[in-house]
């Protein structure tokens, strides 16, 4: 299961980014810029992302919360915080980061999947099986949320 949402999460990351036009040759933002301080947590997340695809779930949470250091508003950074933890595993924590991912966006259904496959290590499956409810009242066709909901109710 933790494959399957992790390869699923990864993909959702790596296709998000800053704006960016191919091609543009403008100038580097200032060093002090926000946009300049947005991109390098941008790619301080796609780094953690990277680890995370090598299995070096540690590092890949040094990337994470490097990110959230630069931009602390970054919601993927602190979503794949709470995956990266999860897969150290360091459970209370990843079950800290992915409450603060919920809090900070509370309408991404990434950030309740995160709580809830967090929940579920810790063995709270009452939290994972709330969480993964949230999910599909977010994004009712959300399969992966309802597979692992299935497993919840037989």
């Amino acid at each position: 299961m933790r494959a399957v949402a992790l390869i699923a999460l990864l993909a959702w990351a790596a296709a998000a980014g800053p704006d960016a036009q191919p091609g543009s040759h403008a100038a580097a933002p200032s060093p002090a810029s926000a946009q300049a301080r947005r991109e390098e947590a941008y790619r301080a997340n796609n780094l953690g992302v990277a680890l995370l695809e090598q299995f070096r779930h540690e590092e890949a949470a040094a990337a994470f919360r490097r990110a959230l250091g630069i931009d602390p508003v970054l919601e993927l950074a602190r979503i794949n915080l709470a995956i990266a933890l999860l897969n150290v595993p360091q459970l209370p924590e990843a079950r800290a980061a992915a409450r603060e991912a919920v809090l900070a966006s509370p309408r991404s259904p990434h950030a309740h999947y995160a709580l809830a496959l967090a929940a579920r290590g810790a063995g709270e499956n009452a939290e994972a099986e709330s969480s993964l409810r949230r999910v599909l009242e977010i994004d009712p066709d959300n399969a992966t949320a309802k597979a692992n909901l299935s497993a919840f109710e037989q």
